[in-house]
């Protein structure tokens, strides 16, 4: 509320259509950092692009992944990494 300007001026949302390559989206459905509504506000930028990207909700996760979910969260990127961004 200080600063609409400033959050305007830095919305990601506006710029979906610049999306190049692949995207991963990975969040903790308790992630206090990033709420649910701002991740589906992100989605639908990029599908209003017609832009391809993946997303992955972690349930339970807050913003620091912890237990099976941090396990599960690395291997996931790892082989995301190793599948779609070689050099």
């Amino acid at each position: 509320q200080a600063n609409a300007e400033g959050y305007e001026y830095a919305k990601n949302t506006k710029f979906a259509d610049r999306l190049r390559g692949k995207l991963l989206m990975i969040v903790g459905s308790n992630d206090g950092a990033h709420l649910m509504g701002s991740v589906f506000r992100q989605a639908q930028s990029f599908i209003e692009a017609s832009k391809q990207f993946d997303m992955m909700i972690l349930p339970g996760q807050d913003h620091g992944y912890t237990g099976s979910g941090a396990r599960f969260a690395e291997a996931y990127v790892r082989n995301y990494f190793e599948t779609h961004l070689k050099p």
